[in-house]
């Protein structure tokens, strides 16, 4: 058995209440760095709270009064590094972008450049996340499959096999504050 990661992987999170993490199909919502049927593009963050305070910042304000009634599948994967650019504040206009775009509402930007990378045969890119501050998220473009967590998945260019850890809920006395539009735990 292999341990859960190694220093040429990272372990990402991901909320999907499918019996699988990963898209296989075109997408069919624009987002951040993918366009409305683009080839499939895959999300993850690299802190486990980073997927609670992305579903609150898509859910919205409104979900904020109703939070014990918010459930999720929390999905952990196995991501390689290799290919990966790391895209920071400090480094954005080296890859043609300002830095607050790579956190704005308007997706036009982190589009933009993912069509550059994807031009470029970049598999992903590590951005900074949009929904919690100080942490980073993994966008990695095209389809992927499942397979077994610490199986070695099958000869494929794909090799991130994922596992569900937890089904979670927000929990009911959560105190949220909304800081730019990013859902925040508070102190009571």
């Amino acid at each position: 058995m292999r341990p859960l990661a190694r220093t040429d992987e990272l372990v990402g999170y991901r909320q999907s209440n499918w019996d699988t993490p990963w898209a296989a199909s075109s997408n069919l919502r624009e987002g951040r760095y993918h366009r409305l049927f683009e080839e499939a593009t895959q999300y993850l963050c690299l802190h486990p709270l980073g997927v609670a305070a992305e579903l609150l910042r898509h859910l919205g304000r409104d979900v904020i009064d109703d939070l014990d009634t918010v459930h999720y599948r929390l999905w952990a994967a196995r991501v390689p590094r290799e290919g990966l650019v790391r895209i920071q504040f400090q480094t954005a206009e080296a890859h043609g972008i300002a830095a607050e775009d790579l956190v704005g509402d308007a997706y036009g930007p982190t589009q933009s450049l993912a069509d550059r990378l994807r031009g470029d045969g970049v598999p992903g890119a590590i951005v900074p996340s949009a929904a919690l501050p100080g942490t980073e998220n993994v966008v990695l473009f095209g389809p992927r499959i499942r397979s077994p967590y610490l199986v070695d998945p099958p000869t494929l260019r794909i090799r991130s096999p994922p596992r569900t850890p937890a089904s979670a809920a927000i929990p009911r006395d959560a105190r949220l504050r909304s800081c730019g539009g990013s859902a925040m735990p508070t102190p009571a």
